[in-house]
């Protein structure tokens, strides 16, 4: 080919990148060191420009510059190229189909009232609901509901230890086959649940406490908590508690502290 060279800046333009760009191309190997002139400017010729032009079009395709070396180093054949297009070509497909699903879930959770929390209901309502059907709708409100959701979504999040879904199948079970029962306590979940916007020294929480502890000395559930290391119970317990207004959980402080000094 003809000895006629181009400057960096030139050859950047006549390919439309930057300077920066074939400098680290060479820095990486996939450019080889070029003439310099007599001041020690970096010259460009044919050669170089097809090799340049090529790498861009790899990039375009979407190949890594690691890749775009291994194919450099090869005959022209097309073969070598069209299988790391074929596989490249997968994982860009494999991709679309992972943004698609994270379109989805993303456009789900923006139609939702609180966009964080899981669109599945806990696995506590989904056993309560098994187990009761319609009469769950029956004996609950929707501020029940809600809190109930918020907390058990929360708890649901987390890797517990072995026994969290037999502790709950149990008490379900307990619950679902004493009606009555059940729904004294669903009336008073209500009540605490009314209590969210309540000052933690309004008098309904201590009235609530007192309806609360009573209803446990007459009711003692079955024992199903799982046998977890004091400090995994603790923690399980704070997570609860903090998706409670300060009302609510001074009222539940008031039943253990009721609850423990009968026991």
């Amino acid at each position: 080919m003809g000895g006629e060279k181009l400057t960096i800046g030139e050859t950047a333009r006549l390919l439309g990148m930057t300077p920066r760009a074939i400098r680290h191309y060479e820095r990486l190997g996939l450019l080889e060191e070029p003439e310099r002139s007599a001041a020690g400017y970096r010259l460009y010729g044919a050669r170089e420009l097809l090799r340049l032009h090529r790498i861009k079009r790899l990039r375009e395709l979407g190949l890594p510059l690691r890749r775009i070396g291994e194919i450099l180093d090869k005959p022209e054949d097309g073969a070598g190229l069209r299988r790391v297009l074929e596989t490249l070509l997968g994982e860009v497909e494999s991709r679309i189909r992972e943004l698609k699903e994270r379109r989805a879930l993303i456009l789900e959770a923006l139609s939702r009232t609180e966009p964080e929390e899981p669109a599945e209901p806990p696995l506590l309502l989904r056993l309560l609901e098994e187990r009761l059907g319609r009469r769950m709708e029956e004996m609950t409100n929707p501020a029940l509901l809600e809190q109930g959701r918020r907390m058990w979504s929360l708890l649901d999040a987390f890797e517990w230890p072995e026994g969290y879904r037999e502790a709950l199948e149990i008490l379900v079970g307990h619950l679902a086959e004493r009606p009555e029962a059940l729904r004294e306590l669903l009336g008073l979940e209500e009540r605490l649940a009314a209590l969210a916007h309540a000052p933690p020294d309004s008098p309904e929480v201590e009235q609530l406490a007192e309806g609360f502890a009573r209803y446990w000395l007459q009711h003692p559930q079955p024992d199903s908590q799982p046998g977890w290391t004091q400090s995994v119970s603790g923690v399980f317990s704070e997570l609860a508690l903090s998706r409670l207004s300060p009302a609510q959980r001074r009222c539940l402080e008031l039943v253990r502290e009721r609850l423990e000094g009968s026991g």
